[in-house]
């Protein structure tokens, strides 16, 4: 039996601010701890390493605090790869649409847009930090 995969982790140079974005994004809570007092109010865990937890149970994400972080350039693979990447579904193009919006209104920008292709209707976006990530039809 092999080991359970816990939580994928991103580094970056704000964890609160990129943190934010997701648990926006995907409507999940943190961990108990991680959540703000109230604004700009940090709890006791340390603010450098925030868990979000997936309410479905699986996968978590967490956000860990480094002093620099060089951006992506995909789709230019030169100078910076984007050595990884996250894959959200939805299940139709209106929801397709739908969650673009959300993207940009929490901070996401638009790399490539490819909603009109006929078999994997999908967007990559950078996350506030840089991150490439995708939405896409399954």
């Amino acid at each position: 039996m092999g080991p359970t995969f816990r939580q994928v982790v991103l580094d970056c140079t704000d964890a609160r601010a990129l943190a934010e974005f997701y648990r926006r994004l995907l409507v999940w809570d943190y961990r108990p701890g991680d959540e703000l007092l109230r604004p700009g109010v940090e709890t006791g865990h340390d603010k450098d390493w925030l868990v979000l937890r997936n309410p479905d149970g699986g996968v978590q994400l967490a956000f860990q605090q480094v002093d620099r972080l060089p951006e992506a350039s995909w789709p230019d693979p030169t100078p910076i790869p984007q050595q990884l990447h996250l894959d959200l579904t939805v299940d139709t193009v209106e929801d397709l649409d739908a969650q673009h919006e959300r993207v940009l209104e929490f901070g996401g920008r638009l790399l490539l847009d490819r909603s009109d292709h006929p078999d994997e209707p999908l967007r990559v976006y950078a996350d506030p930090a840089g991150h490439p990530f995708c939405v896409f039809v399954a």
